[in-house]
């Protein structure tokens, strides 16, 4: 009765005012990943006390299809796929402001991929193998800095691919 609450599973009033931050310069793609790196942290500390098989199987399927689309050069579903694990695994913390908040970090996230280009290949695939291998044998400290160390390279093919585009955007304009 009265107080501020978030309605389960609607992130869009909260992904909305970030959303338009990001747009108008008030977050910065640092920003984003440090928050990323925050919150992918708990979620996994959370869903390592709660991970079962089924779970588990779940997580590789999506890494599965992930790895085809990658093969088959479908960047788009590539995308949504990769993006889409972040979202499966906040879902298995149970946790409505964990989900809510990685849904949002994660339409942020596409609206700037949308922008600059995929850049994620093979390499995440990997990254991810060996995530769900230490997700699986509960080494939620592996898991976590596998996670972080996949988030901070994406990080830094998100900076060059943002800058190339930047760097064809000018010429382009240069020429008209």
């Amino acid at each position: 009765s009265g107080g501020a609450f978030v309605a389960k599973d609607n992130p869009l009033p909260f992904t909305k005012i970030m959303q338009g931050m990001f747009e108008v310069g008030g977050i910065s793609l640092e920003q984003l990943t440090e928050a990323r790196l925050a919150i992918e942290t708990a979620v996994i500390a959370v869903v390592g006390d709660r991970v079962d098989d089924l779970d588990l199987a779940s997580l590789q399927a999506n890494v599965d299809a992930a790895e085809r689309e990658t093969v088959a050069g479908n960047l788009a579903k590539k995308t949504q796929l990769n993006v889409e694990f972040h979202m499966l695994l906040a879902d298995l913390t149970r946790n409505p402001i964990l989900i809510m908040m990685t849904k949002s970090l994660m339409s942020i996230l596409l609206d700037f991929i949308k922008a600059v280009g995929s850049v994620m290949g093979v390499d995440v695939i990997q990254s991810r193998r060996r995530f769900l291998r230490h997700l699986a044998d509960r080494d939620i400290p592996a898991a976590i800095q596998e996670m972080e160390r996949h988030l901070k390279i994406l990080h830094l093919h998100y900076i060059r691919a943002a800058s190339n585009k930047l760097e064809t955007t000018g010429i382009k304009n240069g020429n008209q």
